[in-house]
């Protein structure tokens, strides 16, 4: 159909009804595509935080175990100073033993993939009234990440 404007030219309404259309199409289609990456870009960002968390708890209980392994060779030898290597799975702990009975050094390093944390552990002796205790408590404890 032809319609005539007011300055006399002919006009065809359903060119312009497509028009229009497509044009609706394409700024809708433009806009499902934003909030589309957008929750692409969102989920990936919380799958990387998640996975940094991950190593986070991995390396602080690869840090108790290796400070428990540290406080159970003291409970065997109260003069055990020294260093160990502990491994599982991705997570490597290393730990030196320092310092004189009552109060030992226990320092720990874990990495995780490039993840590492460490910690710096003050371990005391027990005693009793009858001086033959053979625990160690732990009496400080100071973590680092990086």
């Amino acid at each position: 159909m032809t319609m005539k404007t007011p300055n006399g030219q002919s006009r065809r309404r359903g060119a312009d009804r497509g028009f229009i259309g497509l044009i609706t199409v394409i700024i809708l289609g433009l806009i499902i595509l934003v909030l589309g990456l957008s929750a692409s870009f969102t989920g990936q960002t919380q799958l990387i935080i998640a996975a940094g968390a991950d190593r986070a708890e991995n390396a602080r209980q690869a840090n108790e175990a290796c400070v428990d392994e540290a406080l159970n060779r003291l409970r065997l030898d109260n003069g055990y100073t020294g260093s160990f290597t502990l491994a599982v799975g991705s997570v490597t702990c290393s730990a030196t033993v320092s310092g004189v009975s009552p109060t030992k050094t226990i320092a720990v390093a874990t990495t995780d993939g490039s993840y590492v944390q460490s910690a710096t552990v003050t371990a005391t002796r027990r005693s009793n009234g009858a001086g033959n205790a053979k625990g160690w408590g732990v009496s400080a404890w100071q973590e680092a990440n990086f």
